[in-house]
């Protein structure tokens, strides 16, 4: 007996011999149910809504933990309240990028020149001392796959690294002409669904566009995401599907919906820094106030 799960397989790809047995009534044990994203669901109001004294973008989740960078301290909720404060310290500088890694059950939490690895259950911060930058060496995103994380460079000889987790080590990495076109200033934003990884790339006449490159660095698509020019440099990404993202342009007021298999894009107007899902139900909004939450 064979169990097909049709969500999951590309049918015209497929030959199977045999007898085919579809069981109808335990698809529910196997098969994630996700609800199907809709941009103008964050028109609507949002159900709950967590205020933050400071207006800044970094902000990620885990299936039971959100943190949020609400200077000059990390800031931990669960879904129904804040639960503890972290103060960073005086001297560090301000907290651009956060992702969460299921590897290491903690918070990753990206300054300017530093890593820092938080516990949500134990609320234990500490410094990643493996992560030494050289001079002129500047670091603005991250994002984690299983065993593997990629730090993305504003300044300095590289523009990408991967290293291995837990043991920090570098895997490889790639200078601005292995990822970028001539005409691109920096990579901004970078986030992976777990296939591909996703980029938002600021470019020389002042737009934006978004990158999709498999975990080597092949480039597989881009797109234009907007042709209005954007005098300051914020744009962040969200994975929604295998082929589906959300850009946020905070400066621009607006969120892109990107479809990557038809190269659609829909945008709605909004003033948000930048979006995340909290489990698979929620999705969350960073504002200039707060975090706002909305059902799926």
């Amino acid at each position: 007996m064979i169990v097909v799960l049709l969500d999951l397989i590309d049918c015209d790809k497929v030959q199977i011999n045999g007898n085919i047995e579809i069981l109808k009534d335990n698809l529910d044990a196997y098969l994630v149910q996700i609800p199907i994203f809709d941009i103008e669901q964050l028109n609507k109001p949002p159900t709950k809504k967590f205020a933050l004294k400071s207006n800044y973008i970094a902000a990620a989740a885990s299936d039971r933990f959100i943190l949020a960078y609400d200077h000059p301290s990390l800031v931990l909720f669960n879904s129904d309240t804040e639960l503890n404060r972290v103060k960073l310290n005086n001297n560090e500088a301000e907290v651009y990028d956060i992702c969460w890694s299921e590897t290491l059950c903690a918070f990753l939490i990206l300054s300017l020149r530093s890593l820092y690895m938080y516990d949500p259950l134990s609320s234990g911060l500490k410094q990643i001392e493996q992560i030494k930058l050289a001079e002129g060496e500047n670091i603005w995103s991250i994002t984690a796959y299983q065993n593997d994380l990629f730090i993305s460079y504003l300044s300095g000889d590289y523009i990408i690294e991967c290293r291995s987790l837990p043991s920090w080590k570098i895997l490889k990495r790639w200078k601005k002409h292995d990822i970028c076109d001539k005409d691109d200033v920096y990579i901004h934003c970078i986030r992976t669904n777990d296939i591909y990884l996703g980029m938002t790339i600021k470019q020389g006449n002042k737009t934006w566009k978004f990158g999709i490159f498999d975990h080597q660095m092949t480039k597989i698509r881009q797109l234009q995401i907007d042709k209005q020019i954007d005098h300051i440099n914020t744009c962040m990404l969200t994975p929604i599907s295998n082929q589906k993202w959300l850009t946020i342009n905070s400066s621009l007021k607006k969120i892109s919906f990107i479809d990557e298999s038809t190269n659609q894009i829909k945008q709605i107007n909004k003033n948000v820094n930048i979006g995340f899902y909290f489990g698979k139900q929620l999705f969350v909004l960073r504002t200039t106030d707060g975090l706002e939450f909305y059902e799926l």
